[in-house]
């Protein structure tokens, strides 16, 4: 299902720049690696652009290119 459009205008452009600036702040750090972050979905989906069901583990390289477009289903 994609979620809702008017849902994603309202709240998408606000999470993109945290997760922009989140991805950032973790590139900077020379432990990144080290680094665990238990999250949200939609900030898996924005930070790798993989969907992935409750309890799933996922390396994500924040010096690696974001993704590009994203398809925001649930």
């Amino acid at each position: 299902n994609l979620l809702a459009p008017a849902l994603v205008r309202r709240w998408a452009p606000l999470a993109m720049a945290l997760w922009t600036r989140f991805r950032g702040a973790q590139a900077a750090l020379s432990d990144w690696s080290a680094t665990l972050v238990v999250c949200h979905w939609g900030f898996i989906m924005a930070m790798t652009g993989i969907s992935v069901a409750n309890g799933t583990w996922l390396l994500c390289d924040p010096t690696a290119p974001p993704p590009g477009a994203i398809s925001w289903r649930v």
